[in-house]
């Protein structure tokens, strides 16, 4: 662990009291904290793991992170360990393949950075949660810009009765050709601002009504019950661009730990009302023993539509 230093920011301040001014200079000594890991993760079942791994740096450094090259990830399913990597020097991101996580398992990682430094995280991939069903239709609105086409969509699912669950409903569009090709990247799309179906009412968080969460929400308001959800999309997006290609629209039901949901959440807000300009994501919530970051389990089904 490296000696901590410390760093002088000069202040110049300026004042003007009738025609007398002032220039003082006022030096603040800014002591350099420890370094800490940060490490993010998002498991889902029979898909390549990803992990990120890095160190911070202090507020006068030109790079965003450090490197934590030589750091040895050990990764449990199940309380088994099915891989030990270890992190090159030159990334800060690292890919196990020829994992098979299923959905309800338990995922431990454990980094070692040195003798005396370790950071670990727990979490579980969350049951598969189907799309029963997607109702689709059209609608007319009117808005301050005159009137508007939407495409509404009513998607069904059954939530358990034993677990408090999170969700988060995800729209992606891309262009295909003839062949189901894609020709351009996939977007993730927002819905109509206007809409208000995604549960707010498990959200203990001041200011989330005024948050726009891309869809996420929790079983508060439908615990145990088989649910409907109503959104809609701008017609125009879905608009067909010609004979040779088609817009593709894939709907996902994300089915997301509390972790993440919390995570999310707060990242919203502190987005949303531009605290991280103050305080910076040090209040941002983590499950990283050791360091701060997330790692979450997630599953989620999928629904097409072609226009």
């Amino acid at each position: 662990m490296s000696a901590k230093t410390s760093k002088i920011l000069t202040v110049v301040s300026v004042c003007a009291v009738m025609s007398t001014s002032c220039e003082t200079d006022v030096d603040i000594d800014i002591q350099s904290g420890t370094p800490v890991i940060n490490m993010y993760s998002f498991v889902y079942p029979d898909s390549q793991m990803t992990i990120q791994l890095s160190k911070s740096v202090d507020l006068f450094s030109s790079k965003s992170y450090n490197f934590v090259s030589g750091a040895v990830l050990t990764v449990g399913i199940n309380d088994t360990i099915v891989a030990n990597v270890t992190m090159p020097s030159d990334t800060n991101v690292v890919t196990i393949k020829g994992l098979t996580p299923d959905y309800d398992d338990n995922i431990n990682i454990v980094a070692k950075i040195s003798e005396d430094e370790t950071v670990e995280a727990t979490t579980q991939i969350p049951s598969f949660v189907a799309i029963e069903q997607i109702d689709t239709s059209a609608v007319v609105a009117w808005e301050d810009a005159g009137r508007v086409n939407y495409n509404t969509f009513v998607l069904r699912l059954t939530d358990s009765r034993e677990t408090d669950d999170y969700y988060q409903i995800v729209l992606l569009r891309d262009t295909i050709d003839a062949n189901g090709l894609p020709l351009s990247e996939a977007e993730q799309i927002e819905f109509n601002e206007a809409d208000n179906v995604f549960g707010m009412a498990g959200q203990n968080i001041i200011g989330t009504q005024f948050v726009d969460l891309e869809g996420l929400f929790d079983d508060v308001l439908f615990d145990g019950t088989t649910y409907d959800v109503a959104f809609s999309v701008n017609s125009q997006l879905l608009a067909p661009t010609g004979d040779d290609r088609k817009i593709r629209l894939r709907v996902r039901l994300y089915h997301h730990t509390y972790d993440y949901y919390v995570y999310f959440c707060v990242l919203k807000v502190y987005d949303y009302s531009e605290l991280y300009r103050v305080m910076g994501f040090s209040g941002l919530y983590t499950n990283i023993d050791g360091g701060v970051g997330i790692l979450s389990g997630m599953s989620y089904d999928e629904k097409t539509f072609y226009y």
